[in-house]
């Protein structure tokens, strides 16, 4: 068939003011949606086959009313109007190719549902639009008129608990009807879920709907739109700025094509209904040969804890159990079947990273880098892969009793693994930790390594404040300050030493893995010393991590961290003492990234902070307190060599 401009139909949506607040507000999806607008219709699609649907900051009407004067269909972005034009009206026409692209907020829910917010959602009435099960309705028998469909969506996917919605959250079903024999529907999300998608209020634009038109842009006038282009195009682009740290979003696809004579369902990065069963849609994951030759790779090699390498990949969905949790088999036909690909393919990564057989280690990589790509991004994989076989160091320092030095002792942890490969003779000064550093770092290349080694001082109170990030330490090609090069966080020695403080720790630090995306809950504000009466320590038990927004000039913020330590708190964050700070540098920090991941966050801010003269730089005078209880250290051998030269990679 072939598909013109003129027999196009195009739905846009943009929205940035919300009947819940100023606080809701974005500045760019209406920007967005125009730009769209624009393109279509420099592509030669007839203004009246547009629908514009708005809610625009009062700066960015001018936007919409140059559309109007187009002649295209202006209409507000209110759930009523939205619905009509969906629901009712389009079931009604035919087109060539369906175009639907929308910019606002959305979030998924306990069921991993995705919902795009209405403008006129408010907090007692939250309005949305269950775009998972829309997506399933335009693949019905009343939109058989329209058999080739290209979904563009620009929006959070931050889990709806996050954002306290959890609750409350209206669920509005359609009336789904005869699936359609023919239909091809490729959607697009800015984000996976949990995550939230950028947007540059300075450029008015989302990172995601930029990249799309620049995409869409780069023929003009060619029609159809080539979205497969577009698809990789995304990817490459997001690639890219993954690896230069300018962000951690990662989009996500659906691609559903049904024929005649097959149906197929293809996977790239997240799927929107993990809960949801693929033998539904007449299909599992893996092809028959694929999950043939995966029989083969796992018959040998697996390690002793599958039970626990099954829980930590199916954190994210809910799965009825397999039969035989000591089973590869019997897990992996498990896996087979939720329409997201992840946890099986996590939990073919953790399986390559735990078992000792290192010819299954190959041989399942092998298969994962010739098969994943189908299902995922296999990059993704790799950094979980990363991170499963990630180096620590852990550098304990102890105040020496006679000298000025340290009593200095290193750990090098790879997984579960650790050894212990420093010990001082003698009291050391810092400048001898920092050779001992470059004896351990010399190898390890900082260009190109996507997880570095993460070094973790274990230290006195009184030393949380020490700039240890900033010893020079000898690199394969350079010199570098140790926190430009690696993640590098201080812990606390007494919480080590106190059996009271150990256990309040051990009770609160198993939230922490929960956290994958971001969570404003999560933290807890101290915007006030202690003594102020607007501190109240009861209010830190329980807390994961504790944001200290003040400014302090004494010499330590000793009795403030005991208060932490007695409550169990294992993660800190704050600026030194001295430093002008508050709320707004650490919210720079901290905002829209995932607990989890900060010792790379902070690593990324002093990164970027040495490459800067700027004073006020979030990344200056940084400190992150990460007190992983997985790694403690026996009591030191005082009979290793002094240092084991080269262990980190």
């Amino acid at each position: 068939m072939i598909v013109v401009p003129e027999r196009t139909i195009a739905i846009v949506v943009g929205i940035e003011e919300y009947a819940a607040g100023a606080h809701w507000r974005l500045d760019g999806p209406v920007p967005d949606a125009c730009r769209f607008t624009g393109w279509l219709l420099s592509c030669g699609v007839p203004p009246a086959n547009i629908t514009l649907l708005t809610a625009p900051l009062d700066d960015n009407k001018h936007w919409v009313e140059e559309q109007r004067a187009e002649g295209v269909d202006i209409v507000d972005a209110r759930a009523n109007t939205i619905r009509n034009r969906l629901i009712t009206e389009l079931p009604g026409q035919c087109s060539d190719l369906l175009l639907i692209h929308w910019g606002g907020h959305g979030v998924v829910d306990d069921r991993n549902e995705r919902r795009l917010i209405y403008n006129d959602a408010a907090a007692n009435d939250r309005r949305n639009m269950n775009i998972t099960g829309l997506l399933a309705l335009l693949r019905t028998s009343p939109y058989r008129g329209h058999p080739h469909q290209r979904i563009v969506i620009d929006s959070c996917l931050t889990f709806a608990r996050t954002v306290g919605w959890q609750t409350g959250l209206p669920d509005e079903r359609f009336q789904h009807n005869d699936p359609l024999l023919a239909v091809d529907q490729l959607t697009l999300f800015a984000a996976s879920d949990g995550e939230r998608a950028k947007n540059d209020n300075v450029l008015q634009t989302g990172l995601f709907s930029q990249t799309v038109l620049d995409s869409l842009s780069e023929v003009p006038g060619e029609w159809p739109p080539d979205f497969t282009k577009v698809r990789h195009d995304v990817d490459s682009k997001f690639q890219e700025l993954r690896a230069d740290r300018r962000t951690r979003q990662v989009p996500s696809h659906i691609w559903f094509r049904r024929g005649s004579d097959d149906e197929t369902l293809i996977f790239t990065t997240e799927f929107s209904s993990p809960r949801a069963d693929a033998g539904a849609l007449g299909m599992a994951l893996l092809e028959p040969g694929e999950y043939n030759e995966l029989r083969k790779i796992l018959r040998v090699g697996a390690p002793p804890d599958l039970r626990g390498l099954y829980r930590e990949a199916t954190r994210s969905v809910e799965l009825s159990p397999p039969q035989n949790l000591d089973d590869v088999r019997s897990i992996v036909d498990t896996l087979r079947k939720p329409i997201n690909p992840r946890p099986l393919f996590e939990f073919l990564v953790r399986f390559a990273a735990a078992t000792d057989d290192e010819a299954t280690n190959d041989e399942l990589w092998k298969w994962i880098n010739d098969v994943g790509p189908r299902y995922l991004d296999v990059d993704q994989l790799r950094d979980l892969d990363g991170q499963l076989r990630r180096t620590f160091l852990l550098v304990k320092l102890e105040p020496d009793l006679i000298d000025s030095g340290h009593r200095t002792t290193v750990w090098q942890y790879i997984g579960d693994d650790g050894k212990q490969v420093v010990t001082s003779p003698e009291a050391w000064q810092l400048r001898d930790v920092a050779d001992a550093l470059s004896d351990l770092l010399v190898d390890f290349d900082p260009v190109g390594t996507v997880d570095p080694p993460v070094v973790e001082f274990m230290v006195p109170t009184e030393m949380m404040d020490e700039t240890v990030e900033n010893l020079p330490v000898r690199l394969t090609h350079d010199e570098a300050p140790l926190g430009a090069a690696c993640p590098v966080v201080v812990r606390p020695l007494e919480r080590f030493e106190n059996t009271v403080w150990c256990a309040a720790h051990a009770a609160v630090w198993p939230k922490v893995a929960s956290y994958h995306a971001y969570d404003e809950q999560a933290i807890h504000w101290i915007e006030q010393e202690p003594g102020n009466t607007a501190f109240d320590p009861s209010n830190l038990h329980g807390q994961v991590c504790a944001a200290l927004a003040y400014t302090y000039q004494g010499p330590s913020r000793k009795e403030v961290l005991h208060y932490l330590f007695e409550a169990g708190v294992p993660i800190a964050l704050w600026h030194r003492a001295g430093r002008l700070t508050g709320r707004d540098l650490l919210h720079q920090v901290l905002r829209g990234q995932p607990l989890l991941e900060l010792p790379d966050v902070v690593h990324g801010q002093r990164y970027s902070c040495r490459r800067t003269a700027r004073t006020d730089h979030p990344g200056r005078d940084l400190v992150l307190l990460w007190d992983d209880p997985t790694r403690v250290p026996d009591r030191p051998d005082w009979h290793v060599p002094a240092v084991v030269e080269g262990v980190a990679p």
